[in-house]
C-alpha cells in the first residue's frame, strides 16, 4: 500500500546563496590553486531554499571569487518562482554585498539580506560589545547587539 502526503504549497521564498570548497586529487579539469584556501580546488556556488533544499548548483574553477557567476544562479531562481506572486527574501555572504546584486532583487521586489563586509566604519561600531571580559569566560554565551546607521557615499538609498 503505498501512502502519499499533500505537498503544501510553499507562501515565501527564501534562497541562500554561497559558496563552497571542494579539495581536488590529480589533474582534475578546472581545478586551480585557491591562495585563501592554501588547495588545488573546485569553487562551488550553492543557492538552498529556506528547507534546505538546493536549488541550484555551479562547479567553478577554484580560483575564481566566491560571487563570481551570482547571476547565472539567482536569475533563473527568480525567474522559476516569479508567476507564484510569493514574497521573496534573499539571503547571502559578504561575497554579494555589490550594488549590482542589490539592484538585481530590488528589481525582482525582493527583500534580502547581505552580510555587510567588515571595514573601519563596522569595526570602529562594533568593536566595544566585541571585547572580552577579563577572567573565567561564562558557561553561557554572551549576546550583545549594536544598532547603528550606516550609507556608503555612492549608494543614493537613505539609510534608516
Amino acid at each position: 500500500m503505498l501512502a502519499f502526503t499533500k505537498i503544501k504549497p510553499i507562501k515565501k521564498l527564501v534562497p541562500d546563496m554561497d559558496s563552497s570548497v571542494s579539495e581536488t586529487y590529480g589533474r582534475q579539469e578546472g581545478r586551480a590553486y585557491n591562495g585563501n584556501f592554501e588547495r588545488m580546488c573546485y569553487r562551488l556556488l550553492f543557492c538552498f531554499n529556506q528547507f534546505g533544499d538546493v536549488e541550484f548548483a555551479l562547479l567553478r574553477e577554484g580560483n575564481l571569487h566566491s560571487a563570481k557567476d551570482w547571476r547565472t544562479a539567482l536569475e533563473p531562481l527568480v525567474a522559476r518562482y516569479r508567476d507564484r506572486a510569493i514574497p521573496h527574501f534573499f539571503r547571502g555572504d559578504s561575497a554579494l554585498a555589490d550594488f549590482k546584486t542589490y539592484e538585481c532583487l530590488e528589481g525582482e521586489d525582493s527583500r534580502y539580506v547581505i552580510r555587510w563586509p567588515a571595514d573601519d566604519v563596522l569595526r570602529r561600531e562594533i568593536d566595544h560589545p566585541m571585547t572580552r571580559p577579563v577572567g573565567r569566560p561564562p558557561k553561557a554565551p554572551i549576546v550583545a547587539y549594536r544598532e547603528f546607521y550606516c550609507q556608503a557615499a555612492a549608494w543614493d538609498h537613505g539609510a534608516g
